[in-house]
């Protein structure tokens, strides 16, 4: 600092002029990108909103790109092989700078997620929640279920009105009905479970199952007189 005396006729002045330096050491501030409380850097990150949501990395001192992309809830990171499941920001704002610097604009196209499927809330891949069956392969059994049924209906009517014949008559024609109606059963177990499901596994199966052997039981006690116990 330098000092300097003027003495005038009608006062003393005292001038003095010096240098002030301020050090602060910017390494050990961080830019937080991620702020949402209207700061300096607030929603500064380029992360797509619609799919990934900003995590703030702290330590990386005063520079742009301190954060990372990370999927929101509902989406899953497309390349599941990579190891950290997330975009770099400093990849980030490259990338933004680069579209800057070409005149274009940074609509975050190549940083998305990947939506899950349907019925999961929460994912890491493209595996389904939910069962998903296939329309085509499903609808043609159940048609060639409907005509059998279709053809059975028409073979027990037909045996009713011709049931005072001689041939039904010495033919046992009730035994006949009960195997077809037992056959109709059958069939309608399996068009049932060979409806279009957008649920998960229920025990139709199961139930399946069982009503098949007890109708199978049903007609051998018919024929053999025994009774059976069933569960």
């Amino acid at each position: 600092m330098i000092c300097s005396e003027n003495i005038s006729k009608l006062s003393m002045l005292f001038y003095c002029s010096g240098v002030v330096t301020v050090d602060i050491d910017l390494d050990s501030r961080d830019v937080n990108q991620c702020n949402t409380d209207h700061g300096l850097f607030s929603f500064s990150d380029k992360c797509p909103p619609e799919t990934t949501q900003c995590e703030h990395k702290p330590g990386q001192g005063l520079a742009l790109g301190s954060y990372v992309c990370v999927c929101r809830t509902g989406f899953y990171f497309p390349n599941t092989s990579n190891d950290g499941q997330f975009y770099s920001g400093s990849m980030l704002e490259s990338v933004y700078l680069e579209k800057l610097n070409n005149g274009t604009n940074f609509t975050g196209e190549g940083f998305q997620c990947v939506p899950c499927l349907r019925g999961c809330t929460q994912c890491v891949d493209s595996t389904p929640c939910m069962a998903d069956y296939n329309i085509l392969l499903r609808g043609i059994p159940l048609g060639i279920q409907s005509f059998c049924i279709t053809v059975t209906l028409v073979i027990a009517v037909a045996v009713i009105r011709l049931r005072k014949t001689k041939v039904m008559v010495s033919g046992m024609w009730t035994l006949l009905e009960i195997i077809l109606i037992g056959a109709v059963l059958l069939y309608v177990t399996v068009s049932h479970s060979a409806k279009i499901l957008t649920g998960v596994i229920s025990e139709t199966p199961q139930k399946q199952i069982w009503f098949i052997y007890r109708t199978q039981f049903s007609k051998l006690s018919y024929l053999t007189n025994e009774s059976y116990t069933f569960c």
